[in-house]
């Protein structure tokens, strides 16, 4: 995955950023799977922080974890070293 790939897979739609299972890398999927039971990660609220870099994506806004609700999350998102065909 790429850089440009990164951010089209973590647009906000409504407000919203949600990425499920196979939508990002297997790492990403690990992590949904070992503490979101496999459900997707969805940040509400969210807003692409400022100065991202060219090579990350920066969500910041609100979002669930381990059955606690409405967290704020800064969340930072980088492209895999290497690209899956």
């Amino acid at each position: 995955m790429n850089s440009q790939d990164l951010k089209n897979a973590l647009q906000s739609l409504d407000g919203k950023v949600v990425t499920s299972a196979g939508t990002l890398t297997s790492n990403i999927d690990s992590l949904l799977v070992d503490y979101y039971g496999n459900q997707p990660l969805v940040i509400s609220a969210a807003e692409s922080a400022p100065d991202s870099g060219p090579n990350q994506v920066r969500v910041s806004g609100r979002s669930s974890f381990m059955q606690v609700p409405d967290l704020p999350v800064d969340a930072r998102f980088s492209p895999s070293a290497t690209v899956s065909p």
